[in-house]
């Protein structure tokens, strides 16, 4: 063999030798170790993770997951209610939000619905507890209208609301929000498929802002009361400004939830006993049961007799009840009604034992039934 095939066979075999090096760079790479990366790639984005947020009271938990759905942030809410539920066990609210974060649509409400306008000031919350029963729904009632953000609705926009029992059995009460059509469905009520036309309502809605979050103080009050988070639902209710509008039934329950509040604390701290006790009257009060709200400040008196809003407030509760009492007696003795009149004195001299004409006319109307009675 020549020198000059020599050389050229030496030139062809190192260009081999280097074309096969870079190949081999090129398809195999450096080695990546756990140390690199801190796990192997599997070539999937890895989720984010959603934890509740530490610190947080159980309202304020509660509160928090509530406010992530009103915002279609199901992950967090779901993070915060199972943390919620840890504590609170066997809460119906948190557990029904699971509910409505996982379920199927198709599984938590009927195909058949009917469509409402949302009017100035309400929300889907506002919906759901008028046709659905539960405020709470509003997310699944989202869901169920594709709304991503179930905080952000506005006046005028058409909610489909699923035709539950419940929501069937308040159609009556809620007529004037739809309209009556020609076709209505099983049991008298208006029944459509998704892609039907829409039911107008009587009238035109009003154009407004939309509520911030899809469930309110006054509804947020109801909730924790229904949950048994009576300190929980107290704080709202005092935090709610004097344009909210509260029921007269969770009125109601707020009495009982005071008045349960102020018994369990009594013995470490009369004081705010006595303020618990002043608020359960005042509440009474706005129901207008002044025997009730009366027996409440007495109460609260007797926690606290340096209270002196409640004294004077019982003072004043005390002559009115009197008074009433004894016109209301004088009246039925009158009408020769003699146990009503007793009766009605007889509760004069209890709330009032000063009463000028209370014992005396008490006296008068028994010894009167007493003659009657000897003359049968």
């Amino acid at each position: 063999m020549t020198r000059e095939n020599l050389v050229g066979n030496g030139v062809k075999t190192l260009l081999c030798i280097t074309l096969f090096a870079l190949v081999a760079c090129q398809s195999t790479g450096p080695v990546s170790t756990d140390a690199d990366h801190g796990a192997l790639d599997t070539g999937l984005a890895d989720e984010p993770q959603f934890v509740a947020e530490p610190g947080l009271t159980n309202r304020e938990r509660l509160r928090k997951a509530i406010n992530e759905l009103s915002l279609g942030m199901d992950k967090q809410a779901e993070a915060e209610l199972r943390e919620y539920i840890a504590n609170v066990v066997n809460s119906r609210i948190a557990e029904d939000l699971l509910r409505q974060i996982n379920t199927p649509v198709s599984e938590l409400y009927p195909e058949e619905f009917v469509n409402v306008p949302l009017i100035d000031g309400a929300s889907l919350s506002s919906i759901a507890k008028d046709y659905l029963g539960d405020p709470l729904q509003f997310y699944g009632l989202a869901r169920y209208n594709d709304i991503i953000e179930p905080g952000k609705t506005e006046a005028g926009q058409i909610i489909k609301v699923p035709l539950t029992d419940m929501a069937k059995k308040n159609m009556a009460t809620l007529d004037s929000r739809v309209a009556q059509t020609s076709t209505p469905g099983a049991d008298g009520v208006i029944a459509q498929k998704a892609n039907q036309d829409v039911i107008q309502s009587n009238g035109q809605p009003s154009v407004g802002p939309a509520p911030a979050y899809a469930v309110h103080g006054p509804e947020l009050v109801s909730i924790l009361m229904a949950d048994g988070d009576y300190e929980g639902a107290i704080t709202e209710y005092e935090a709610l400004d004097e344009n909210d509008v509260i029921d007269n039934a969770t009125l109601i329950q707020l009495v009982g939830a005071y008045r349960t509040s102020g018994d369990r604390i009594a013995a470490a701290d009369t004081v705010s006993a006595s303020k618990r006790y002043f608020r359960a009257g005042e509440i009474l009060l706005l129901l207008d049961n002044k025997e009730a709200a009366l027996k409440a400040l007495n109460r609260s008196v007797k926690y606290n007799a340096g209270n002196v809003a409640s004294k004077a407030l019982s003072a004043k509760l005390t002559n009115e009840l009197a008074d009433i009492y004894h016109r209301e007696a004088s009246q039925a003795f009158r009408r020769q009604e003699l146990d009503v009149a007793i009766e009605l004195w007889e509760k004069v001299v209890v709330f009032d034992p000063s009463h000028p004409y209370a014992s005396s006319n008490l006296m008068q109307a028994q010894e009167l039934k007493a003659k009657l009675s000897n003359l049968e």
